[in-house]
């Protein structure tokens, strides 16, 4: 394996109570060739202040907005300022583990003709102290988004598809619609499920989701139709949601003899 940069990017927003454990388990990563570019999107807490008295690191470059350009007009705007010859994308208030970008870089340089890959992951709930492990086929046009690594061959995010803006981006734009993303069997990633429900990707789908009836509404200015159509979108939405939390969640004791989960205790206490 060859030492090729790879560029990690983060979007931050009000992320003060969670970046100092993004960002130590990127910057401990067995991979050290690495540059990570962060965009705050004009937090109102200390998230900045944070980053610039813990991190001062020459491999780190922050960069501040005066307005929330969103996540993917963020993403687009730091592909234009990486070097790296991959790039890794990480949300603000997950856990990368110690191996995930080397086991990445190291697939995909002996297997060219993937343009990316990412990993399985934990979600870890945080109201109820648990975990779900989450598996995903192998090879697909599809990969989670806060786990993916692809080559950097002037990709960019098209900001005016409003809805699961990261599946186009992977579907349509890396992959063509061909199968061309590999997913590494180990969770190599925790993904954290928030008290407040205040995840970045949680608050965007959903107020694009109310935006689309809203539209709905200023069209056809039918009141019961929007109030059928809000009440039924809400029941949907957390209906589906705790459905799909409840399946097979674990404690902390059912994963103790998992042999890559100890390496993320130390980042959730």
């Amino acid at each position: 394996m060859d030492n090729a940069l790879v560029s990690v990017l983060i979007c931050t927003y009000n992320a003060d109570k969670f970046i100092i454990p993004t960002l130590k388990s990127i910057y401990r990563q067995t991979y050290k060739n690495l540059e990570i570019l962060i965009l705050d999107n004009n937090s109102s807490d200390k998230t900045v202040g944070i980053i610039n008295d813990k991190f001062k690191y020459d491999n780190i470059k922050l960069y501040t907005s005066y307005i929330n350009l969103g996540p993917y007009k963020g993403l687009n705007f730091l592909l234009e300022k990486c070097n790296g010859k991959y790039i890794a994308i990480a949300d603000h208030d997950d856990i990368y583990h110690p191996t995930k970008i080397e086991k990445q870089v190291r697939f995909l340089e002996k297997n060219k003709h993937y343009i990316g890959c990412g990993t399985n992951l934990y979600k870890f709930f945080e109201n109820k102290k648990d975990f779900k492990i989450i598996t995903l086929s192998e090879i697909s046009t599809f990969t989670p988004h806060p786990s993916i690594v692809f080559r950097n061959n002037g990709y960019r995010y098209n900001d005016l598809v409003e809805y699961q803006c990261d599946k186009y981006f992977m579907k349509y734009v890396l992959c063509n619609n061909i199968p061309a993303l590999y997913t590494i069997q180990e969770p190599l990633y925790l993904s954290r499920v928030r008290y407040d429900q205040s995840n970045l990707s949680y608050i965007w789908n959903k107020q694009l989701t109310l935006k689309k009836i809203l539209n709905y509404y200023h069209f056809s200015k039918d009141t019961k139709v929007f109030v059928k159509m809000f009440v039924k979108m809400m029941i949907n939405y957390n209906l589906v949601n705790k459905i799909a939390n409840s399946i097979n969640r674990k404690s902390t004791n059912d994963l103790r003899d998992d042999p890559l989960f100890k390496d993320y205790l130390e980042y959730l206490e």
